[in-house]
């Protein structure tokens, strides 16, 4: 009984949440590896940062172009992970990039919502420790928590992921990952899963 009852409580939340995506914004998360680069520029290993820098503008360069190609779901903005605290607070001014990695200064989500995409590894979705904090279902539907433990996925998926504002994954039934053997592949995909929930949960509202 408990279970059915959070069952409906999960489905109410990801109809919720695919609607507040469709109208507000997915601000993709790009990777800097900053403190890495950092680690070794502190110990001379200019070379290696050189490198690492490299590669990561590389990836996040098939990102930017993969999403434009892709991705139309809802609206999208780009920023840099080096800059995640100040996106949290609702810092935007010069830190969030248009499709063509122009500031975008103007941005505003004055009554809107948000999620964040990033690609990473994928954690487990039905291991929630329930140690000191736990996930609260509000009845509104919003997610009361401080903290969420999530139990690492086994088998380590790399894939294109949906989290919330404060960059918690979000979990069944919304479609809140996409993996494939390539970025444009994991784009097109989660475009795709987005599309057809949205149309499965509109279909139902009717």
């Amino acid at each position: 009984m408990l279970a059915q009852a959070a069952m409906s409580q999960r489905k109410a939340l990801a109809t919720k949440q695919i609607h507040e995506l469709k109208n507000g914004y997915v601000l993709i998360r790009l990777s800097t590896r900053s403190k890495t680069i950092e680690d070794l520029q502190r110990i001379g290993k200019n070379r290696a940062a050189e490198e690492i820098k490299k590669d990561q503008d590389e990836k996040n360069r098939k990102i930017i172009a993969a999403f434009n190609k892709h991705f139309n779901f809802c609206e999208y903005r780009f920023f840099y992970s080096q800059y995640s605290d100040e996106i949290k607070k609702g810092h935007y001014k010069f830190l969030v990039f248009d499709k063509n990695m122009q500031p975008d200064n103007s941005f505003s989500l004055e009554g809107k919502n948000y999620f964040v995409a990033e690609f990473g590894t994928l954690e487990a979705d039905t291991s929630i420790a329930a140690s000191d904090v736990t996930l609260e279902v509000k009845d509104d539907f919003d997610v009361a928590n401080k903290k969420v433990n999530y139990t690492k996925s086994p088998n380590k998926i790399y894939a294109l992921i949906i989290k919330d504002k404060n960059y918690y994954q979000l979990r069944r039934p919304f479609p809140y990952y996409a993996s494939g053997l390539s970025t444009d592949k994991m784009v097109r995909k989660m475009n795709s899963k987005l599309k057809n929930f949205y149309q499965l949960k509109s279909k139902k509202d009717k």
